[in-house]
């Protein structure tokens, strides 16, 4: 199966992928690839300067010139030499910025894009984590790998190019023989450089998986949340043992790819070695043959640069076919479908009136062995409020992430104002809906940024929704109000809130976008019972008229629902009011009797 997709993966041309690797360049400062050509006249003519100049200051000498001409020539070299090396040296230092700029600014955002562009579900699949995780090595800063490697030694292989070219032209117009010998001989060193790319070939997947390994593990330690489970069941040594494991793994394929360039490098020295002695073995004897000793050193200085030209267009052409390779990986997940749905928009004047129905809905994990949700129907109309209750693992997370969009369904369909979520634009559709999960998502900014979710809001408006959720009142007494930040990653000033308090924030953002349809994934989980039912309290007051979808498996915090669905192992075993099914007598009354006793001691605790 695995060379099944390995099959279908697009091989692009070498060109294909420059081309790809310079966009963002040519769209914004084309000026990049001038400098590029620039640089390499510049560095070609140096080259030639220092062979030529080696060559007259030998044929000054054989002719005996005035030592003041043999003087003024050595200065006039220097001079000239020492303004094109500073010309060549600006240029590099610039490209080098420009190949960054071109990396972070282009490639780098596109890949964050995408990311963030992709669905939920296509982002919890292992294939598509594996791409993205193969996408990010593309996008390594050195001159050896990805898109950064790919246009640097593009630059050096358009020098080498130019470089053999002229040296080529020279030598071919003085002595066709040699340079018939110099290609002849150099291109047998061509053979031996695929060893190193088919290696890498073969190897990628594993530094890929093993890299993904590593990068996991450095968010796991990293994570302040999961800091106290680390110290207190001392798992330390266990996640270093696992760490360390990645790496002998990643450095033992490494050790592969390494050994094949070893092969392929010495392979060449020794071809190149081979090369120079016939060809000098021929000049020694073009020189007892009346050759001028000037002349024997412009053709050693030819014959050495010519080599040089040639193993490095080798070399680089080597480096750029493996990169070629990394960006084919980065274009494959850039160019992934990005599941944000059909066509279809809601029309805005039917958003008055917001119908979710799920038709025989099942659903299946990636992977999973059985479906989580099994034929599930049911309809919520504008302004209702559903509860979805039961134990955890019954299904009611996955039903919220697929009346959101974020999932679609293995079977069956949902439906939003009869249009098959799958048909739907959901991106569109999710600009009328808001969500509260137990995890809250709050970001290391202000109050104000993180309710409104911009750097821009209606300050009236923002007071307005926060007096709803009853957090106006601790807001007012920040030091810095609606500008005060969260925790210390940003700024040192940052507070904690309670959870509580968090959970009121949740509400006003919830608030503040006038959702048609909220989704509450058991946002009060982690309180006690008391400020549990506070918030529900809130949540009653502040959103009639808006459709709302509650989670829960604490059974007291929905008695207010118009509709309450009990799962079990994906599928509705009950539904009804709060009343009718205590009146069943049900599984529903018997969850509710056991938990409210619970309740009730907790709040003679309390």
């Amino acid at each position: 199966m695995e060379e099944e997709k390995k099959q279908k993966r697009k091989k692009r041309s070498i060109l294909s992928n420059l081309i790809f690797c310079f966009a963002p360049a040519m769209k914004k400062t084309p000026v990049y690839l001038v400098h590029i050509g620039i640089q390499a006249v510049t560095y070609v003519l140096l080259l030639l300067l220092g062979v030529g100049a080696n060559a007259l200051i030998v044929s000054m000498l054989g002719k005996e010139s005035p030592l003041m001409l043999l003087i003024g020539a050595v200065m006039t070299i220097f001079l000239v030499y020492g303004a094109i090396s500073w010309i060549d040296t600006y240029l590099q230092n610039i490209i080098s910025v420009e190949y960054i700029e071109m990396r972070m600014g282009g490639h780098f955002y596109s890949v964050l894009e995408k990311i963030l562009e992709i669905s939920l579900e296509q982002s919890e699949s292992s294939e598509i984590r594996q791409r993205m995780e193969r996408s990010l090595i593309a996008l390594n800063g050195n001159d050896s790998n990805g898109v950064q490697g790919m246009m640097q030694r593009f630059g050096m292989f358009f020098t080498n190019v130019l470089g053999l070219v002229t040296y080529a032209m020279i030598v071919g117009s003085m002595d066709i023989r040699i340079l018939l010998l110099l290609v002849g001989l150099s291109l047998i060193t061509v053979a031996t450089s695929k060893v190193s790319v088919k290696v890498y070939e073969r190897v990628k997947e594993k530094l890929a998986g093993y890299q993904r390994i590593e990068g996991y593990i450095d968010r796991l330690v990293d994570d302040i949340a999961g800091g106290k489970d680390i110290r207190v069941f001392g798992l330390s040594d266990w996640l270093i043992g696992k760490y360390d494991s990645a790496i002998r793994q990643r450095r033992k394929y490494r050790a592969l790819y390494n050994a094949a360039c070893f092969f392929s490098d010495f392979t060449e020295v020794i071809l190149a070695a081979v090369r120079d002695f016939i060809c000098y073995f021929y000049l020694i004897y073009l020189l007892k043959q009346g050759l001028s000793s000037s002349m024997f050193v412009f053709y050693i200085g030819l014959i050495s640069g010519f080599a040089k030209w040639f193993t490095e267009i080798t070399s680089n052409f080597v480096v750029m076919k493996r990169c070629g390779q990394q960006v084919d990986d980065l274009r494959e997940f850039l160019e992934l479908e990005s599941g944000s749905g059909g066509e279809r928009r809601i029309p805005e004047n039917q958003f008055s009136s917001l119908d979710i129905t799920f038709d025989h809905v099942s659903y299946r994990y990636e992977g999973a062995e059985e479906e989580v949700l099994k034929d599930v129907s049911f309809t919520i109309h504008q302004g209702e409020r559903l509860a979805l209750v039961g134990l955890n693992g019954a299904g009611k997370s996955t039903i919220v992430k697929l009346i959101s969009g974020l999932y679609l369904p293995t079977n069956g369909a949902v439906y939003v104002n009869g249009i098959d979520t799958r048909e739907l634009d959901r991106k569109a559709y999710m600009h009328h809906v808001a969500a509260i999960f137990q995890n809250p998502f709050i970001m290391s900014y202000t109050v104000g940024e993180n309710v409104t979710l911009s750097g821009e809001w209606d300050e009236e408006r923002l007071w307005n929704v926060l007096e709803k959720a009853g957090v106006a009142e601790k807001i007012r007494s920040l030091p810095d109000g609606l500008h005060t930040y969260f925790g210390k990653d940003v700024s040192e000033d940052g507070i904690m809130f309670s959870g509580g308090q968090i959970q009121k924030l949740l509400l006003a953002r919830a608030l503040y976008h006038s959702p048609k349809l909220l989704l509450l994934d058991e946002p009060t989980a982690a309180l006690d019972a008391l400020a549990e039912k506070n918030i529900y309290d809130t949540y009653q007051k502040t959103l009639e008229g808006t459709s709302t979808i509650f989670i829960s498996h604490r059974l007291a915090s929905t008695r207010f629902c118009d509709e309450i669905l009990l799962l079990d192992k994906g599928e509705i075993i009950e539904r009804g009011t709060h009343e009718t099914l205590m009146k069943m007598g049900g599984t529903y009354a018997s969850l509710f009797e056991l938990q409210g006793k619970y309740y009730q001691e907790e709040e003679a605790h309390e």
